[in-house]
């Protein structure tokens, strides 16, 4: 199975939209979308570079966040979710898990190209079919 690649889906659905590499510090986040772009923060390693960029490509699919700020903490975290599914499939999630001890960790986010957070996300909402999936592998494993 083939990992999700933003800069390939960016090209292909998205290639009026251009990222610039800046200094996102001062705000503290690794990327954002305004009107000229996708912008993304200079320091980021590759794996936030790819997090960063697929988020901001839903944002852009999913359009302006809502002004109302319940509403826009019920988007944001659809965002997140939608991140998360497209970097990391179950197919990849599973054996991932098992080669890293089913460790929640660094080296188990960076053996599937992501960051923590977005690997904390995925194991969160996890849907049943996909937890018994999961558990199925592992259970194969032992």
């Amino acid at each position: 199975m083939t990992r999700f690649n933003p800069w390939h889906y960016l090209r292909a659905h998205h290639p009026h939209l251009k990222v610039d590499f800046v200094d996102l510090g001062r705000i503290g986040c690794v990327g954002r979308w305004t009107h000229s772009g996708i912008q993304l923060d200079r320091t980021c390693n590759q794996r936030e570079r790819r997090v960063g960029l697929t988020h901001e490509l839903c944002h852009v699919e999913s359009g302006p966040m809502p002004l109302d700020a319940r509403t826009a903490i019920f988007e944001e975290r659809a965002i997140e979710l939608r991140t998360a599914q497209l970097l990391i499939t179950v197919e990849q999630l599973a054996p991932a898990l098992i080669e890293n001890d089913q460790r929640i960790d660094d080296n188990t986010a960076e053996a599937l190209w992501v960051t923590l957070p977005v690997l904390k996300t995925r194991l969160e909402r996890l849907t049943p079919e996909e937890h018994a999936y999961i558990q199925q592998r592992i259970a194969s494993t032992n």
